[in-house]
């Protein structure tokens, strides 16, 4: 009796399902999932600090390539504004023209009545006819840009003939320009150029009239 008794107070002994093992079990587990949703946390704050600043650096390359671009255009406008005025043509003693001649297009055609003759037998003849004609007063002509006569349907390429007076001719049957330097002194320089290219064909030296 006294055996049985005892048996029944001290009961079965605790097994890994049961007991005070059982009772530690859950919270293990609860501690071990804190500490998982900790990490996990940690880890996205981490993630998203990463995406932030990645964003804030692009943002930052973003305003200093706008910033780069900017002063690239305004370089290169004033790039263009100096030269554009590199361009604008001058006077003899190089002061920019003013007046009405400097508002006109640096390059100016006059319609002539026809393409003058010149031979290269009779160069200086044939010159001096034309710069009675059209410069009657060489000394006091206009040569800070290019003035062009030409008659209308009058063909020749264009090339880069600076300034002058130019008149359209045919030089021994070829379309060609007679330009006329600015004078120095009583000489005036005057030149036959050749179509496209403004290669001097033949040179000569006139005297002024005034």
């Amino acid at each position: 009796m006294g055996l049985a008794a005892e048996r029944f107070v001290s009961g079965p002994e605790p097994t890994p399902a049961t007991g005070s093992e059982a009772s530690i079990h859950p919270f293990v587990r609860t501690r071990r999932h804190r500490v998982v949703a900790l990490l996990g946390a940690a880890a996205a704050v981490a993630v998203l600090g990463l995406g932030v600043g990645a964003l804030v650096n692009s943002g930052s390359e973003g305003m200093d390539d706008s910033a780069a671009t900017g002063t690239s255009v305004e370089r290169g406008e004033d790039a263009a504004a100096a030269d554009d005025k590199g361009l604008r043509p001058e006077t003899a003693d190089g002061d920019e023209l003013n007046g009405e001649f400097a508002d006109a297009p640096w390059e100016k055609r006059v319609p002539a009545e026809r393409a003058y003759v010149v031979r290269s037998q009779h160069l200086t003849h044939d010159l001096a006819r034309i710069q009675a004609e059209f410069l009657p007063s060489p000394a006091t002509a206009r040569y800070g840009k290019t003035l062009i006569h030409a008659p209308v349907g009058f063909t020749c390429a264009d090339a880069p003939w600076n300034r002058g007076v130019l008149v359209a001719v045919r030089y021994d049957g070829a379309p060609a320009y007679v330009k006329f330097r600015q004078p120095m002194g009583a000489s005036q320089v005057v030149e036959v150029l050749q179509c496209g290219t403004a290669e001097v064909l033949r040179s000569t030296t006139l005297p002024t009239n005034g």
